[in-house]
């Protein structure tokens, strides 16, 4: 039980560091080449390295562990960083 609770504390912790380094990128690399959709395709491809690491680290697998875990807590801080940083500018 206190493996999981743990895992699942670093796999989150993980993706929201990443996520927030990506969110404070993607507004750079919007402007830089006129276009979002680069910034999203540089995203997608950050969370899926991102999740191969984690199952690496914390030996978990499955898609319902890094959905959970990772993919919900990555888009959402992504995006609300994202928004937050270009609001910056």
């Amino acid at each position: 039980m206190a493996s999981d609770t743990n895992a699942s504390r670093m796999t989150m912790g993980l993706h929201t560091i990443v996520a927030i380094v990506i969110g404070y990128f993607s507004p750079m690399m919007a402007a830089m080449y006129g276009t979002n959709w680069i910034a999203v395709l540089v995203g997608l491809v950050v969370l899926v390295a991102v999740g191969f690491l984690s199952e690496k680290l914390v030996t978990k697998k499955g898609m319902k562990f890094w959905a959970a875990n990772g993919i919900f807590v990555y888009l959402l801080i992504w995006l609300v960083s994202w928004t937050y940083f270009i609001n910056l500018v």
